[in-house]
């Protein structure tokens, strides 16, 4: 789980569908396998009024231990919000290990994201 207290806003991942039974005991920073379903679910305090949302992953890789890792978007895509501007819920799959931050922005503010948390994702 992650939160951004400027917008109370929370991102909870999971490798199952996130509902009442399991929010509440989702790890911090989840593993996920490659090709896994990565459910997640941001959830606001104040409404979300961009009907549209981007999603971004992006992977950090520092192999060699240069000061700079090499950065990576493995994936990204706009989404709709839905009816619910307090809710947005989806997955994505990833097709490669590494350490990861899921970024999610309002399509009109590109440069600050609404909510960011890390996870990583292993070799099966």
């Amino acid at each position: 789980m992650s939160s951004c207290n400027k917008q109370k806003v929370a991102l909870f991942l999971s490798a199952e569908p996130i509902n009442m039974q399991n929010i509440m005991v989702l790890p911090e920073k989840p593993i996920f396998k490659v090709r896994q379903r990565i459910y997640f679910v941001l959830a606001s305090n104040t409404p979300i009024e961009s009907p549209i949302l981007r999603l971004q992953t992006v992977k950090f890789e520092n192999k060699y231990g240069f000061p700079l890792s090499k950065i990576d978007i493995p994936y990204a895509i706009d989404i709709e919000r839905g009816e619910n501007k307090n809710i947005v819920s989806d997955y994505f799959v990833l097709q490669e290990d590494g350490d990861y931050f899921i970024r999610i922005f309002s399509i009109d503010n590109l440069i600050t994201p609404i909510v960011e948390a890390e996870f990583t994702v292993e070799k099966l």
